[in-house]
């Protein structure tokens, strides 16, 4: 079979982002950005399919993560095909992020093709597309990191693909095909993948040639094969046993339903007025909420580079009528994405990356369709957006202020000279949008935050964030700690519960919240007991079930953190707590915090 131009070129492109995104994603590795938590969960989720299936954070399959467990789903394979260390739980992410860059170049190719018969003009929109999506600083900030947002982002670029498709064909099928990657979405990100949906919605009604009738039985067929995807997970849970899974962490009722609609949704909006209801989870990484939020000082230099630039093309396009129903579905999700991070009570600012894809659609749409004088004023908005954005970041790379002057000046000039070359116009106009950021992308190498994966310039003190807002109480003090610390008193820490541990017990040791529990499990193998999940206030074990654990033998060393006897207001950690202080023995001091045997 012989292969055409066209298609070397397409292969080509394609090549040239996997492979730069690739020296984005995996250089300098010692600089990753690794969560001991999230490493646990996929260490764990590798054991059995149990805990697997249900996003186990403890071996023993206790507790489970306070999210449905699909972004972990893959790095837990990996684990257990791969073992269990710093490459497996890292690179997947890089790897799915490098996936959701070509799918969203794939898209943009599309819509530089319909209505056009210019394969290299098609091309060229597909690298500028996959070029905006690399040069998203958060978005390679995320993709270094193995937190859970780079598989939301793959399986978000899949449906915003399958969604030009289904608009520019107006096929059934492919409208289905992308209702179901929203689906598999929700079983990463849980309702934030629904905010498709109603751009999709729209946008199908816009779509050409097909009777309204029918556009409504496509939409609710597709509807309803997206929903009973999205809820599938949590059916499972609902009728698996208690007894047979972990418990569902976030949750007050140990139920799948409040964790994703209850503290996943509605507790993200605003902390809770009956914090008996659900619990809120409202960190401040990003700011303040507020119409101006994502132009903070915390968010502006992660996310903010091109949103004035793609506002003014929508506006621009739709002025001059240059529209179709594709445009119509980054413009839609555009402005709900930017509502929904606006106002978000509180939030990490990598939630934000996903505003990064109709942003790319709304440009690659610019790029191919829209007239000289858009892509002049275009460029010159971005232009000024790099400019203010990157002085708000005193003395990080202040040159790059004033290099997208340069790309748009170049571009002025290619206009008056060969205004026919649209496909190198829009290349010239895209160096201009990106180059800033780009070198915030890039810089990400050298910039670990695990924690909170952010890019750029360390913050400065009054714009830092070093715990999370949380409705029942903290988490507890920042506890800075090094690999090597935590390696030497995991080893001491080992060597005393073997020489000292009588019989075998189902945990070795108790520790208050997963957060400490993480790095012990990590490191030494045993199977911790995370009492109250990631947050510590997850109702598991009860107290009564904990003196239990102490009375059979199958727990009998517990690590206290300060302060888990003042918090919770009388709660199940809290009894925990006063009981370890009240009835058992003080051992040692260690790393992690305080040592205490108990035994009836």
């Amino acid at each position: 079979m012989k292969i055409s131009p066209a298609q070397i070129r397409l292969a080509s492109v394609l090549a040239f982002l996997a492979i730069a995104g690739g020296l984005i994603y995996f250089s300098n590795f010692s600089q990753f950005q690794v969560s001991a938590y999230q490493a646990a969960v996929a260490h764990s989720m590798s054991h059995n399919f149990t805990d697997w299936l249900f996003g186990a954070v403890d071996p023993a399959g206790t507790v489970s993560l306070d999210k449905i467990p699909g972004s972990y789903w893959i790095t837990a394979i990996f684990v257990r095909i791969f073992g269990f260390h710093d490459v497996t739980v890292l690179a997947p992410n890089g790897l799915a992020t490098i996936g959701a860059v070509l799918a969203m170049a794939l898209a943009g190719r599309r819509i530089a093709k319909f209505n056009t018969a210019s394969d290299a003009l098609s091309d060229t929109v597909a690298l500028a597309t996959g070029l905006i999506i690399l040069a998203t600083p958060i978005i390679s900030a995320v993709a270094r990191s193995n937190e859970p947002e780079s598989f939301f982002l793959l399986y978000m670029a899949l449906a915003f693909h399958r969604g030009v498709v289904a608009l520019q064909t107006g096929k059934r099928s492919q409208l289905i095909f992308a209702g179901l990657w929203i689906g598999v979405a929700f079983q990463t990100y849980m309702i934030e993948a629904w905010v498709l949906w109603p751009a999709l919605i729209i946008a199908w009604f816009a779509v050409a040639n097909k009777r309204r009738i029918t556009k409504v039985v496509d939409l609710l067929i597709a509807g309803a094969s997206s929903l009973a995807l999205s809820l599938l997970w949590i059916v499972i849970v609902t009728l698996t046993p208690a007894s047979s899974r972990p418990y569902v962490g976030g949750t007050l009722q140990n139920s799948a339903w409040e964790m994703v609609f209850g503290y996943n949704a509605l507790g993200r909006l605003s902390a809770t007025n009956d914090p008996h209801l659900f619990r809120s989870f409202t960190p401040k990484f990003a700011g303040e909420a507020g119409i101006f939020r994502l132009f903070n000082i915390q968010d502006a230099g992660q996310i903010g580079w091109l949103i004035v630039a793609a506002a003014v093309a929508l506006i621009a396009l739709f002025l001059v009528q240059e529209f179709d129903a594709t445009l119509v579905l980054a413009g839609v999700s555009f402005v709900l994405l930017y509502l929904e991070y606006s106002f978000v009570a509180g939030m990490h600012q990598y939630y934000t990356a996903i505003i990064a894809m109709p942003i790319a659609i709304v440009l690659a749409y610019l790029i191919s369709h829209g007239k000289a004088w858009m892509l002049i004023l275009v460029g010159l908005v971005g232009a000024i957006s790099a400019f203010v954005i990157n002085s708000l970041y005193t003395g990080y790379f202040p040159v790059m202020s004033w290099l997208p002057f340069v790309a748009l000046v170049a571009l002025v000039v290619l206009i008056g000279l060969q205004p026919e070359r649209r496909g190198l116009l829009g290349l010239t106009l895209t160096v201009a949008l990106v180059v800033t950021p780009a070198v915030w992308s890039i810089d990400v190498i050298n910039r670990p935050a695990p924690t909170n994966p952010v890019a750029g310039p360390e913050l400065p003190k009054w714009a830092r964030v070093t715990g999370t807002a949380h409705t029942d109480a903290d988490t507890g003090p920042v506890i800075h700690r090094n690999l090597k610390q935590d390696i030497a008193a995991t080893k001491e820490l080992k060597a005393f519960l073997a020489a000292n541990q009588v019989g075998h017990p189902k945990y070795p040791l108790a520790t208050f919240g997963a957060q400490i529990a993480a790095p012990i499990m990590n490191l030494s193998g045993l199977e911790v007991l995370p009492m109250g999940g990631f947050s510590g206030f997850d109702t598991v074990p009860t107290i009564d079930k904990f003196k239990q654990l102490i009375a059979d033998k199958q727990l009998q060393y517990v690590i206290y953190s300060s302060g888990w006897d003042k918090r919770g207001a009388g709660g199940n950690t809290e009894k925990i707590a006063l009981h370890v202080l009240n009835n058992c023995k003080h051992v040692s001091t260690n790393l992690f915090g305080e040592l205490y045997h108990c035994t009836y």
